[in-house]
């Protein structure tokens, strides 16, 4: 009776498990959470706490660079939030995984790894002839990878998972935030579902 109920918990555990596999392989499919502060007047936003709640997750390699877009919706970036990491000399990163990088400003090719990470507000504050879109770019902070897929490493992983925080963005327009989060996916191969922003 015991081995039986074994079996039947086992059986019931392994159900449980299939729609997650199969939609952990599906594009977009991912976790994670963004949090923060918005000081954006032109959309009223006055050091507004802000939740992105992502539900849509994609990485496009580019010979050893990732691009990672972690986002609210999977409509275009230019009527959504979301924020895009940018991840250069991805194999380097994949032998300092634990380690917390700091998030730079246009990281150059020149010194790799290197990580930035924008953040727009395509959907929160919509861009008009009078406003011009939200787009923030980290100033500072820090990114810790736990997995990360990098084609030009030894080793190739599919998953890619990271927490970051302190991370501080602007534009020249004195709009701001402050924001910390995580995000776990699994890289998918093939054609990607919409175009990158």
């Amino acid at each position: 009776m015991a081995v039986s109920s074994r079996r039947e918990r086992g059986h019931g555990l392994t159900l449980a498990l299939v729609p997650w596999l199969v939609a952990g392989c599906s594009v977009g499919v991912g976790a994670g959470e963004v949090s923060g502060v918005v000081d954006a007047p032109d959309c009223d936003l006055h050091e507004a706490s802000y939740r992105l709640e992502p539900t849509f997750f994609v990485a496009t390699p580019v010979e050893d660079h990732l691009e990672m877009r972690v986002q609210r919706g999977s409509s275009f970036s230019d009527v959504s939030d979301g924020i895009a990491v940018t991840v250069l000399g991805a194999s380097r990163v994949a032998e300092r995984l634990g380690e917390a990088l700091p998030i730079e400003p246009r990281p150059d090719e020149v010194e790799v790894p290197a990580v930035g990470m924008t953040l727009y507000l395509n959907e929160t504050c919509p861009p008009s002839a009078a406003r011009a879109p939200v787009v923030l770019e980290a100033t500072e902070g820090t990114i810790t990878f736990e997995a990360i897929h990098a084609p030009g490493a030894d080793r190739e992983s599919s998953e890619i998972a990271a927490t970051f925080g302190g991370v501080r963005l602007t534009d020249h327009r004195g709009r701001s935030a402050r924001l910390s989060g995580w995000f776990r996916f699994i890289f998918n191969r093939g054609r990607p579902a919409q175009r990158f922003p």
